[in-house]
């Protein structure tokens, strides 16, 4: 079973890392130390199909890798879980009926619509469809006003195991810039609706984080899953303290 949904079952909370970097080395650094998953960004990134199988093989296995697919796409979906993923996290979900488009993706007949053809996820998975289908877990993204307003629906609909806020997204929807989300009461009213129709449905409550700090509160509200800021953020922030540093600045 996939032990990310063990964890969070069994009433656990994960902490996640991000890449957008097509790097196996950097796949490796991002699952190195302690953290429960990794996703990998098809949608803002620049991993694509044609890296991410490689990038998969390089996470270390006792991290669950999720992927980020572009859209709700049929064959993108499948494509990251018969690569091998864990789950899959899909953005811009707007309503009920494209929630239980991508729940449908992700099983097989006769519950969904999905193909089968695990090709690399045989080799850690298995060949058995019911094995397959049980170790992909499906996320949708909550990203607008529209579908905060939609969040119940959304969040009842039947298979799905989560919803992840995005909060960048959110934010532009509401007319706040992304570097304003701290001070401003209307997204956090936004962001804990999303969360509490979670709560209602019984899924998993997940959510982009700006950092450690943030992610301790998110956790201390009720999320179950939050990640940390991607690889290439914690890279240039690394790089400007140290410059801030070497400089006395």
């Amino acid at each position: 079973m996939n032990g990310l949904r063990q964890l969070i079952d069994g009433g656990g909370r994960a902490v996640g890392s991000w890449c957008v970097t097509p790097s196996t080395l950097t796949a490796e650094l991002l699952t190195a130390d302690g953290v429960d998953y990794v996703c990998f960004d098809c949608q803002h990134g620049l991993v694509d199909s044609s890296t991410l199988a490689a990038l998969l093989a390089a996470s270390r296995r006792e991290v669950v890798p999720i992927v980020r697919v572009p859209g709700n796409d049929g064959a993108a979906i499948g494509k990251a879980l018969d690569l091998g993923a864990g789950g899959v996290i899909i953005p811009m979900v707007g309503s009920a009926g494209e929630a239980a488009a991508a729940v449908a993706a992700c099983r097989y007949a006769p519950r969904g619509t999905r193909s089968y053809g695990p090709a690399r996820a045989a080799l850690t998975l298995g060949q058995d469809p019911a094995d397959l289908e049980g170790h992909a877990l499906c996320f949708v993204m909550i990203e607008t006003p529209a579908a905060v307003e939609r969040a119940d629906e959304i969040c009842g609909v039947p298979g799905l195991d989560g919803v992840y806020v995005g909060p960048a997204d959110l934010a532009v929807g509401l007319g706040i810039r992304p570097a304003d989300i701290e001070g401003s009461r209307e997204h956090a009213a936004a962001v804990a609706r999303v969360r509490e129709a979670c709560a209602r449905a019984g899924i998993f409550a997940g959510i982009h984080t700006s950092g450690g700090a943030d992610a301790r509160r998110r956790l201390a509200e009720g999320f179950q899953l939050v990640s940390l800021p991607t690889d290439a953020v914690l890279l240039r922030g690394a790089l400007q303290r140290e410059l801030a540093a070497a400089r006395g600045t």
